[in-house]
Protein backbone atom coordinates (compact mmCIF):
# COMPACT_ATOMS: atom_id res chain seq x y z
CA UNK A 1 0.00 0.00 0.00
CA UNK A 2 1.53 3.61 -0.46
CA UNK A 3 0.88 6.38 1.63
CA UNK A 4 2.19 9.65 1.45
CA UNK A 5 5.49 9.68 3.47
CA UNK A 6 4.67 12.87 5.43
CA UNK A 7 0.88 11.21 6.76
CA UNK A 8 2.59 7.65 7.51
CA UNK A 9 2.46 8.55 11.34
CA UNK A 10 -0.88 10.21 11.24
CA UNK A 11 -2.64 7.41 9.48
CA UNK A 12 -5.33 5.13 10.53
CA UNK A 13 -8.14 2.20 9.43
CA UNK A 14 -6.06 2.61 6.19
CA UNK A 15 -7.47 0.47 3.10
CA UNK A 16 -7.20 0.14 -0.81
CA UNK A 17 -9.64 -0.10 -3.00
CA UNK A 18 -9.62 -0.71 -6.70
CA UNK A 19 -5.70 -1.54 -6.16
CA UNK A 20 -4.87 2.60 -6.89
CA UNK A 21 -7.00 4.39 -4.12
CA UNK A 22 -5.23 4.44 -0.58
CA UNK A 23 -7.87 5.20 2.07
CA UNK A 24 -7.41 6.56 5.34
CA UNK A 25 -8.41 8.51 8.73
CA UNK A 26 -6.26 10.91 10.16
CA UNK A 27 -5.23 11.16 13.78
CA UNK A 28 -2.75 12.91 15.44
CA UNK A 29 0.18 11.44 17.60
CA UNK A 30 -1.77 12.01 20.95
CA UNK A 31 -4.48 9.58 19.59
CA UNK A 32 -6.82 12.63 19.26
CA UNK A 33 -9.13 12.16 15.79
CA UNK A 34 -10.92 15.68 15.80
CA UNK A 35 -9.04 18.57 14.26
CA UNK A 36 -9.54 22.64 13.64
CA UNK A 37 -8.61 23.22 9.77
CA UNK A 38 -6.83 26.11 8.52
CA UNK A 39 -6.05 26.34 4.93
CA UNK A 40 -4.90 29.12 2.18
CA UNK A 41 -6.83 29.02 -0.96
CA UNK A 42 -9.93 29.74 -2.04
CA UNK A 43 -13.32 28.17 -2.66
CA UNK A 44 -14.63 27.03 -5.96
CA UNK A 45 -17.68 28.86 -5.54
CA UNK A 46 -20.29 30.07 -3.23
CA UNK A 47 -22.21 27.09 -3.25
CA UNK A 48 -19.07 24.60 -3.27
CA UNK A 49 -16.68 24.73 -0.83
CA UNK A 50 -13.77 22.80 -1.98
CA UNK A 51 -10.50 25.02 -1.23
CA UNK A 52 -8.28 25.28 -4.72
CA UNK A 53 -5.36 27.21 -5.55
CA UNK A 54 -5.08 31.41 -5.55
CA UNK A 55 -3.60 33.00 -8.38
CA UNK A 56 -0.76 33.75 -6.52
CA UNK A 57 -0.05 29.95 -5.55
CA UNK A 58 -1.26 26.44 -4.82
CA UNK A 59 -3.27 25.45 -1.77
CA UNK A 60 -2.12 24.56 1.19
CA UNK A 61 -4.71 22.64 4.31
CA UNK A 62 -3.31 21.55 7.71
CA UNK A 63 -5.35 20.17 10.21
CA UNK A 64 -4.43 21.22 14.19
CA UNK A 65 -5.10 19.05 17.36
CA UNK A 66 -6.47 21.72 19.54
CA UNK A 67 -5.04 19.91 23.47
CA UNK A 68 -1.91 19.11 22.13
CA UNK A 69 -1.67 21.74 19.54
CA UNK A 70 -0.13 19.58 16.87
CA UNK A 71 -0.32 20.61 13.12
CA UNK A 72 -0.21 18.34 10.58
CA UNK A 73 -0.03 19.12 6.57
CA UNK A 74 -2.92 17.53 4.82
CA UNK A 75 -2.22 18.92 1.45
CA UNK A 76 0.71 21.38 0.30
CA UNK A 77 0.03 21.96 -3.45
CA UNK A 78 3.74 23.60 -3.83
CA UNK A 79 5.52 20.06 -2.54
CA UNK A 80 3.24 17.24 -3.17
CA UNK A 81 1.46 14.72 -5.67
CA UNK A 82 2.69 14.81 -9.63
CA UNK A 83 2.88 18.17 -11.14
CA UNK A 84 4.56 19.62 -7.99
CA UNK A 85 7.12 17.29 -8.12
CA UNK A 86 8.07 17.14 -12.15
CA UNK A 87 5.73 19.85 -13.50
CA UNK A 88 5.24 23.40 -11.60
CA UNK A 89 8.04 25.37 -10.13
CA UNK A 90 7.17 27.96 -7.46
CA UNK A 91 9.26 30.77 -5.72
CA UNK A 92 10.36 30.93 -2.16
CA UNK A 93 7.68 33.86 -2.20
CA UNK A 94 4.51 31.44 -3.61
CA UNK A 95 6.09 28.69 -0.46
CA UNK A 96 6.19 31.37 2.09
CA UNK A 97 3.40 33.60 1.48
CA UNK A 98 0.32 31.92 2.36
CA UNK A 99 -0.81 32.97 4.83
CA UNK A 100 -3.66 30.29 6.52
CA UNK A 101 -7.24 31.30 7.61
CA UNK A 102 -9.67 29.02 10.02
CA UNK A 103 -11.96 27.25 8.21
CA UNK A 104 -14.55 27.71 10.83
CA UNK A 105 -14.22 27.39 15.04
CA UNK A 106 -15.75 23.38 14.65
CA UNK A 107 -13.95 20.48 15.17
CA UNK A 108 -13.73 17.41 12.78
CA UNK A 109 -12.80 14.08 11.81
CA UNK A 110 -11.01 13.86 8.45
CA UNK A 111 -10.73 11.09 5.86
CA UNK A 112 -8.44 10.76 2.60
CA UNK A 113 -8.96 9.08 -0.64
CA UNK A 114 -5.40 8.90 -2.41
CA UNK A 115 -4.81 7.80 -5.84
CA UNK A 116 -2.23 6.04 -7.37
CA UNK A 117 -2.63 5.79 -11.18
CA UNK A 118 0.94 6.10 -12.37
CA UNK A 119 3.03 3.12 -12.82
CA UNK A 120 6.00 4.23 -11.56
CA UNK A 121 7.78 0.75 -11.98
CA UNK A 122 6.82 0.11 -15.52
CA UNK A 123 8.17 3.76 -16.16
CA UNK A 124 11.14 3.79 -14.10
CA UNK A 125 13.69 4.75 -16.28
CA UNK A 126 12.04 8.36 -17.17
CA UNK A 127 12.26 9.30 -13.75
CA UNK A 128 15.75 8.28 -13.19
CA UNK A 129 18.83 10.93 -14.16
CA UNK A 130 22.15 9.42 -15.22
CA UNK A 131 23.52 9.85 -11.97
CA UNK A 132 20.57 6.94 -11.19
CA UNK A 133 18.80 9.49 -8.84
CA UNK A 134 15.68 10.87 -9.13
CA UNK A 135 15.82 14.78 -9.33
CA UNK A 136 12.46 16.88 -8.50
CA UNK A 137 12.37 20.01 -10.49
CA UNK A 138 12.95 21.94 -7.21
CA UNK A 139 16.74 19.89 -7.50
CA UNK A 140 15.62 17.93 -4.45
CA UNK A 141 17.38 14.18 -4.39
CA UNK A 142 14.67 11.50 -3.43
CA UNK A 143 14.47 8.07 -3.62
CA UNK A 144 12.27 5.71 -5.67
CA UNK A 145 10.32 4.52 -2.40
CA UNK A 146 8.92 8.26 -1.78
CA UNK A 147 8.60 9.25 -5.30
CA UNK A 148 6.10 5.65 -5.23
CA UNK A 149 4.49 7.69 -2.11
CA UNK A 150 4.50 11.33 -2.82
CA UNK A 151 4.10 10.94 -6.88
CA UNK A 152 0.05 10.66 -5.80
CA UNK A 153 -1.67 11.90 -9.23
CA UNK A 154 -5.15 12.66 -7.40
CA UNK A 155 -6.33 13.20 -3.81
CA UNK A 156 -9.88 13.62 -1.94
CA UNK A 157 -9.81 14.69 1.43
CA UNK A 158 -13.36 14.84 3.38
CA UNK A 159 -14.31 16.18 6.53
CA UNK A 160 -16.96 14.99 9.12
CA UNK A 161 -18.41 17.66 11.45
CA UNK A 162 -19.70 16.93 15.27
CA UNK A 163 -23.17 16.26 13.28
CA UNK A 164 -21.82 13.65 11.26
CA UNK A 165 -21.89 15.75 7.64
CA UNK A 166 -19.66 14.54 5.39
CA UNK A 167 -18.21 17.17 2.33
CA UNK A 168 -15.32 17.56 0.48
CA UNK A 169 -12.50 20.19 0.89
CA UNK A 170 -9.60 19.41 -1.38
CA UNK A 171 -10.39 17.33 -4.87
CA UNK A 172 -7.58 17.64 -7.02
CA UNK A 173 -6.33 16.30 -10.14
CA UNK A 174 -1.97 16.36 -9.59
CA UNK A 175 -1.03 14.67 -12.87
Amino acid sequence: MFMPTYLTSFAQNSTVKDEIITCFDLIASNGKDKFIIEYYGEFLSDDNKVIVQTDFAPQLVIAIEPISNERIVLFDGTEYGYNAMFCDEYSNQQIKNRPLVKLSDDLYSVKFEIFYGIDYVEEKEDFINDNGEIELINGEIINFETLQNNGFDALVINLIDNNGREFEIVNEELA
